[in-house]
This record gives structure tokens, sequence and C-alpha cells, in this order.
């Protein structure tokens, strides 16, 4: 299997995950005892974190100029995010899970584009192929 397909592969499964878990948080924040207020911080937090480490993740692969190790923490810290919300005792503890997920998760869509267009570099449709890769994550 080539890189191309292997990424898209993986992009699809995170995308996967995140849809299963992301109805079912709010379900799960509520058992936790957490309030709607505090449910809302709790959502919002992933984007918000998301929106501000996306510039840092970028910044420090093209510093780097390696994609892949920073490609494997990004899936490392969502997963270890993942699983400390599983065992949250309250609201506030999935508060900081939620957070560090949104490290990750701005780890893994930042360099996993930025890998994406290395790899399409030298290909003639690169617009074709990376509508391709963002829309088969998007329709998973």
């Amino acid at each position: 299997m080539n890189s191309i397909r292997l990424l898209t592969l993986i992009s699809a499964l995170f995308f996967v995950a995140i849809g299963i878990s992301s109805p079912l948080i709010t379900i799960y924040l509520r058992e936790l005892g957490a309030d709607f207020a505090q449910i809302s911080l709790i959502l919002a937090s992933v984007t918000i974190t998301m929106f501000f480490a996306n510039y840092g993740w970028g910044w420090l692969s093209d510093r780097i100029g390696r994609r892949k190790p920073l490609l494997v923490i990004g899936l490392l810290i969502l997963s270890t995010a993942f699983f400390l919300l599983s065992r949250v005792p309250n609201g506030n503890y999935a508060w900081a899970a939620r957070v560090f997920e949104g490290v990750g998760g701005a780890a893994y869509s930042t360099v996993s584009l930025a890998l994406m267009g290395d790899l399409l570099e030298a290909e003639r449709q690169k617009g074709r192929s990376m509508g391709g890769f963002r829309g088969i994550g998007s329709f998973a």
C-alpha cells in the first residue's frame, strides 16, 4: 500500500473514531454530573484548543522538517486523551482530557494535511487527490 492510500485509510479511521464518540460525549458528561453550561464549555474547549494548537503544530513540523513522527505523536496524544476521558471521575477532569484531545487533534489534522501535501508535491492533479483525501475523511 502506498503512503497516500495508507494516510487516507488512517485519516478515515481517525474521523470514524471521532464521529462515533462525539455524539455520546454529551451523554457521558451528563452521567459524570456536568450541567449543561459545563458541558458546553467542555465541548467548546476542544475546538478552541485546536484553533490555537494548529498553528503551533504546523510551525513545529516546518521547523523540524519531519512530519511522520509528529503524526504519530498526535495519534498517541489522542489515544491517551480518550483513555483518560474514559477514566475521569467528574466533569472537571473530563475538561482537562478534552483539552488534551484538542492538542492531539490539532497535531493530527495539521500534520496529516502537510504530509499529504508533501506526498502530492510531484502529482499533476494535487487538488483532486487532496479533495479525495479530505472527502473520504469527511465521509467517514
